[in-house]
């Protein structure tokens, strides 16, 4: 019995003591990673600019002072241009001139009521035919649309066609179809 008291005090001073105690039962288990902790660091980016190109503005239409001693401005007729960068829009003509550049080569220069110029360069192969159509093949025998330009720049065609009528007034009928700037057609007398 004596063997049991110290066994017996060692419980019961364990129920009335506090204390923090580990017991460890044979062997130990030692994990160790010896990495630096990482710093994070938080930066606020500015989101990067995406390039988005600017719309094309549509032309205006101008209207010219109304004075009066001006003269009144007349149509000699319309080109209306569909299905490119504008719905539909409705050139007035207002002045037009044919001026021969030689080797077979004229100018037909339209000028708009939005003062801007319309300018298509042709050559006359057959000058029986009055009917000019725009062809990619250089060795064509039949009267060609050469170029066309609009505001000095170059219209790139996909196909097109233009008729020059004589009579008591030349009178033009163009039909072309650009490959990015729509169609152009329309009736002009000069």
């Amino acid at each position: 019995m004596k063997n049991l008291k110290p066994i017996v005090v060692l419980i019961a001073v364990s129920f009335f003591s506090y204390a923090q105690a580990q017991v460890r039962i044979g062997g130990s288990v030692d994990i160790s990673i010896n990495l630096p902790t990482p710093k994070v660091i938080i930066v606020k980016e500015e989101p990067r600019p995406v390039y988005t190109p600017k719309p094309h503005k549509k032309p205006k239409a101008h209207k010219p002072k109304k004075h009066h001693c001006e003269e009144v401005v007349y149509a000699l007729g319309s080109i209306r241009n569909q299905n490119g960068r504008y719905d539909s829009f409705d050139w007035i003509i207002v002045d037009a001139s044919l001026e021969n550049l030689g080797n077979g080569l004229e100018r037909l220069t339209y000028f708009t009521n939005t003062r801007e110029t319309i300018e298509i360069i042709i050559r006359t192969n057959n000058p029986n035919d009055y009917n000019y159509h725009f062809t990619r093949n250089p060795h064509c025998t039949a009267n060609t649309i050469v170029s066309v330009a609009r505001n000095g720049y170059v219209i790139a065609l996909h196909q097109g066609s233009l008729s020059l009528q004589p009579g008591h007034q030349l009178h033009t009928v163009l039909n072309l179809d650009s490959c990015n700037e729509g169609t152009f057609n329309g009736t002009v007398t000069l």
